[in-house]
């Protein structure tokens, strides 16, 4: 039981005796009753380890000093507020130095313990400093691990199960070593933090950023490794491939790290990428994007081999990568992500072509299946040195007319950028147009493609006085061949041929076609001398006299492709386009050669009476009335049961079956028979006849 009274603490001893202790807050307990502060232990594992060692009640402590506050503040305290003031009632209470405790708490599912067997308490929480994982002493984990939640407000977190259980000796080893480089000065908290995070994405662990006991022994190999000026090296090296420098990196890891994996080969390869990008920029001269300083700087004593030529596109480093079947958020960051938000705002993230740029994750990744929308890539940022108009394009960077667009270069511009702008060609041309149409469609000066007017240079009437000779004063009023361009391919113009024949036509259309008039070449019809009554007087002959309705020779032209009647000498009617009669080689009816069907006339019964006798009927799906002389194979069942399939011609050639004998088919051949040809010889040889 407890009771507060202004500044006294009422203590009743928990072996139930009603001799109560009386303790002014103002004063330090007795020496025998004080209890030691363990630097950055937290207010909440102190305040619970004091209560049971002077047999109070849980939460004693936490709620004197609630209402302690809230008594001098006349409202309610807050968390912090409490928090704050039982740090001064256990630093007086226990004569701790200032500072001693945190008064920093988390309510998420982690928490660091100290040794137990240091402290002589296995529940004393406290604010882990990043530095040391284990007791080396005790073999203890003392990194924040998993641990249940808290009973209460104001109470610490139960150790949890990697604290309670002792660590192998090869963590222990492994925390040594991590140790050893720090005090060397040779890695960085930030290192550090950014190798656990890889390892623990490596092994796809379930809490991402936190270091597992077991992890540790990657974690040091991992960290001595990319420190290490050998390793470094082989992955700076711009004269080598990277194909070449991630199969170097491998297998220095297989010496180094205890059973790596493809995974975390790719995780330190991805660790090195910024490095290697730093390297370009402020080494070798590559123009960088946003200044940055990456999570592992190269080794001061490191030496680099000088490049004699430009260096390999940088995004050949990510087609190393050998993880696969991820697709997570954990990935995205994993290749992507150099550093994370600061205040100055944003990220920085790298994208596949090595642009380190300070933005956010939604801008980067805008769809789930897209891998990293570079803004520089995709020339929303211009970028002088990189992707710039007068970086991609020296060409039109030598075209730039200074004069006319100010203080605009071509390095302040992208190369898609839909701007209008001013150019000056080779030729001393000036002239605008857009950056895009430039860049992307190849267009150039519209005065030397003609599509714009300089008399005396482009103009109709100096590049082609022949075609000028043809131009209509008259109805084209005030225009005249020096005012067009022989490039102009909207304007029409009136043109008048030398038989008189008026026509309009565009300049660059009437460069193209020569000059020449439609009428002329007979492309328009002009009755009684490019008709076809006119000109094949021979086809005009076979135009059917009634089933044309008005259409007559004299009226259509021989290229025509209208569909007309026409009629042969032995009065056979059929349809055909006009211009296919007039391409014809020999002028022919295709009813008499067979071409088109008509009953009666060419039909296969009408014109093999004989050979129709062997037709079978139920075979073949059409009637030999209705059908002509094809090279189509028919079927045939001859009087004794031979069934065949043949074409008419060589069913005519063979006078019928020809596994009977000449004499028993139905009609006469037109082969001299031999022997095995027709088969009739053949069938008494082989003792069938």
């Amino acid at each position: 039981m407890y009771a507060s009274m202004g500044q006294r603490l009422y203590l009743e001893p928990i072996s139930g005796r009603s001799l109560l202790m009386q303790i002014d807050l103002s004063r330090s307990l007795p020496p025998g009753l004080r209890l030691r502060g363990w630097q950055g232990e937290t207010v909440y594992s102190f305040a619970h380890r004091l209560e049971r060692r002077l047999h109070a009640t849980g939460g004693v402590i936490s709620h004197l000093a609630y209402t302690d506050v809230s008594r001098v503040l006349g409202t309610r305290a807050t968390a912090a507020q409490v928090t704050e003031r039982m740090v001064i009632l256990c630093q007086t209470l226990c004569q701790l130095a200032p500072g001693t405790l945190s008064a920093m708490t988390s309510n998420g599912p982690f928490s660091a313990h100290l040794c137990a067997e240091c402290v002589g308490d296995p529940g004393a929480e406290h604010v882990w400093d990043g530095y040391r994982y284990t007791c080396s002493t005790h073999h203890q984990w003392i990194a924040p691990g998993p641990s249940p939640k808290r009973p209460s407000k104001y109470a610490p977190h139960p150790p949890g199960v990697w604290t309670t259980r002792r660590v192998p000796p090869e963590v222990v080893e492994a925390d040594l070593q991590i140790a050893d480089l720090y005090s060397k000065g040779r890695i960085t908290a930030r290192l550090v933090e950014e190798v656990v995070r890889r390892v623990g994405s490596a092994r796809e662990t379930e809490h991402h950023g936190v270091p597992r006991p077991g992890d540790l022994p990657w974690v040091a190999a991992v960290l001595a490794s990319v420190v290490d000026p050998q390793v470094q090296a082989v992955v700076l090296d711009e004269t080598v491939p990277f194909k070449d420098r991630y199969a170097s990196l491998s297998i220095k890891l297989e010496t180094r790290v205890p059973q790596p994996t493809p995974e975390l080969c790719d995780q330190v390869w991805l660790l090195l990428r910024p490095t290697a990008v730093w390297v370009r920029s402020v080494i070798h001269g590559e123009a960088a994007v946003d200044a940055f300083e990456p999570v592992l700087l190269p080794d001061a004593g490191l030496v680099l081999s000088a490049i004699r030529y430009p260096m390999e596109p940088f995004y050949r480093s990510m087609d190393c990568l050998r993880t696969a079947g991820r697709d997570d958020d954990w990935w995205w960051e994993d290749r992507y992500v150099v550093s994370r938000p600061a205040a100055g705002g944003g990220q920085l993230l790298i994208c596949d072509n090595g642009h380190v740029q300070r933005t956010s994750k939604g801008h980067a990744r805008r769809y789930t299946g897209e891998a990293f929308h570079c803004s520089i890539c995709s020339g929303q940022r211009v970028v002088a040195g990189l992707n710039s108009l007068g970086d991609v394009f020296p060409r039109l960077r030598a075209e730039w007319d200074h004069d006319a667009n100010g203080d605009l270069t071509p390095f302040m511009v992208s190369p898609g950028t839909n701007k209008k702008v001013g150019w000056i060609d080779d030729k001393g041309h000036r002239y605008r147009a857009y950056i895009t149409n430039r860049t992307k469609h190849g267009t150039g000066c519209p005065g030397c493609a003609g599509k714009a007017v300089q008399a005396g240079y482009n103009d109709l009437a100096t590049t082609h006085p022949e075609l000028a000779a043809l131009w209509d004063h008259e109805d084209n009023g005030e225009l005249e061949p020096t005012n067009v361009s022989v490039g102009n391919s909207k304007l029409k113009i009136h043109l008048r041929c030398a038989q008189g024949h008026p026509f309009t036509r565009t300049p660059a259309k009437l460069v193209e076609t020569g000059g020449r008039c439609q009428k002329c070449i007979g492309r328009i019809l002009i009755p009684g001398t490019n008709d076809l009554a006119t000109l094949r007087p021979d086809i005009a002959a076979w135009w059917h006299p009634t089933r044309n309705g008005d259409l007559t020779p004299s009226i259509v032209k021989t290229g025509s492709e209208a569909t007309v009647w026409w009629q042969c000498h032995d009065r056979h009617d059929f349809q055909e386009t006009i211009t296919y009669r007039c391409h014809q080689k020999n002028i022919n009816c295709p009813v008499d050669t067979g071409r088109l069907l008509l009953a009666g006339v060419n039909d296969l019964a009408t014109k093999e009476p004989d050979l129709v006798k062997d037709w079978d009927l139920i075979l073949n799906p059409t009637k030999p009335s209705q059908t002509v002389a094809t090279n189509h194979p028919w079927s045939w069942t001859c009087r004794f049961g031979h069934t065949q399939s043949a074409t008419v011609a060589n069913r005519r050639r063979a006078g019928g079956c020809t596994e009977c004998a000449p004499e028993d088919r139905v009609a006469r051949g037109q082969r001299k028979l031999t022997r095995g040809r027709q088969g009739w010889d053949t069938r008494k040889r082989n003792g069938t006849a």
